[in-house]
């Protein structure tokens, strides 16, 4: 039985557009009353009552809000209450495209600058999870995301530095729907009255129709053919060499070894391989962290690592992500680990194409108490590394 959905656009940290009524909905029980309330805020709002249909929809609009925030915006069914923290007004843009507006801000000229200095929680990100229908869907997944040093790295570049000249001029919050995927085709994006107005795709519909019972079987048979591809062209990883297996160690002497400031890509360095690399750096544990859990936070790497704390391992990402180059890697250290004083963070790095190394920015690394990031030590900058095995 439903109970209270709200469409995943609205949630924490959204931002709605200034100067209009903005709608808002989603699903309950049939013919349920609702009751919308702008409870926090610079402005007043009588509450909203709206009735769901015989299907459980429900659809309010909200007047226009004055720019600004945060407002706080409740839901409810009588039973069941929904709220939503941290609303702010502004202008909502949608970035949508391909790769050049799916590239990511770190990937950008001069990124790190923009990321430390320019970053403003006023902006926010609403990313749309990739999927595929043959049918519109009445939602979509994702959620909001606030602009800071330790998020922007993720956010579409294009759209980001969009929305930074937007707030320099108009002093207002911006939010950024951005529905993007790399290599789709146009015809993807539209919709069928809008192509029949441009070329005949009734063929291609019928075709695609045809398909449609057969679809899981063909992910499935492409998923196989992908994987085959990836393991002929790709380089395996075959584990730690024999000459590796103690540099996790702390008593290792890695005091010979080269030194590369991360984050970075070595390929971007002089260093024209693929392979497995070890990246070695000392960190001191302030007394008070000592018994408490720590999230050790490296940032994307590309393409797969194992980390270790003093020898032991505390996070691995392998082949099993066949995004694991664009995920951050968040780490949690348990207490039993954690004693005052010195310490090694190990990360053995395996790049099997392309460039290799850790993808993020200096603010996506970092090792902090759980919860606690305001007391955060940095870990970008030099780290020693030595190279295992090259292909």
């Amino acid at each position: 039985m439903i109970h209270l959905l709200l469409a995943s656009l609205f949630c924490d940290h959204m931002v709605l557009q200034r100067n209009q009524a903005n709608p808002v909905w989603g699903w309950d029980r049939p013919r349920q009353e609702i009751t919308l309330t702008v409870d926090e805020g610079p402005v007043t709002v009588a509450p909203l009552h709206i009735r769901t249909g015989d299907d459980g929809s429900w659809h309010a609009v909200l007047p226009p809000l004055p720019a600004g925030g945060p407002y706080r915006i409740r839901i409810s069914d009588g039973t069941t209450q929904r709220t939503i923290h941290d609303v702010l007004v502004g202008e909502v843009w949608v970035a949508s495209g391909q790769s050049n507006m799916e590239r990511a801000l770190k990937d950008s000229a001069g990124a790190a600058k923009v990321i430390a200095n320019e970053t403003t929680p006023e902006i926010r990100e609403f990313k749309v999870e990739r999927t595929t229908a043959l049918e519109p869907a009445r939602g979509v997944a994702g959620h909001w995301t606030v602009c800071t040093p330790d998020t922007a790295g993720s956010f579409s570049a294009v759209a980001t530095y969009f929305a930074l000249e937007l707030h320099r001029r108009l002093h207002v919050p911006v939010g950024i729907v951005n529905s993007t995927w790399g290599g789709t085709r146009i015809q993807a994006w539209a919709s069928i009255p809008a192509q029949r107005a441009v070329s005949d795709v009734d063929a291609e519909l019928a075709r695609i129709a045809a398909l449609a019972p057969e679809m899981p079987k063909l992910e499935a048979a492409y998923d196989l053919r992908r994987r085959a591809w990836e393991r002929a062209n790709f380089a395996t990883d075959t584990g730690i060499a024999p000459a590796a297996a103690a540099w996790a160690d702390p008593a290792t002497n890695d005091t010979s070894w080269e030194t590369l400031r991360i984050p970075a890509y070595w390929q971007h360095h002089g260093l024209k391989f693929n392979g497995a690399v070890w990246f070695r750096t000392h960190v001191t544990i302030p007394a008070a962290w000592a018994g408490h859990d720590l999230r050790l936070n490296l940032g994307p790497i590309d393409d797969f690592d194992t980390t270790y704390f003093n020898g032991i391992e505390v996070g691995h990402m392998g082949a099993e992500h066949d995004d694991a180059y664009e995920i951050p890697r968040h780490y949690v250290i348990p207490a039993r680990l954690v004693k005052a004083g010195g310490a090694t963070i190990a990360v053995r790095v395996f790049d099997r194409g392309g460039d290799g190394g850790f993808a993020g920015t200096d603010a996506s690394m970092s090792l902090s108490p759980v919860g606690e990031k305001a007391t955060a030590l940095p870990l970008a900058g030099e780290w020693r590394y030595r190279v295992e095995r090259l292909i």
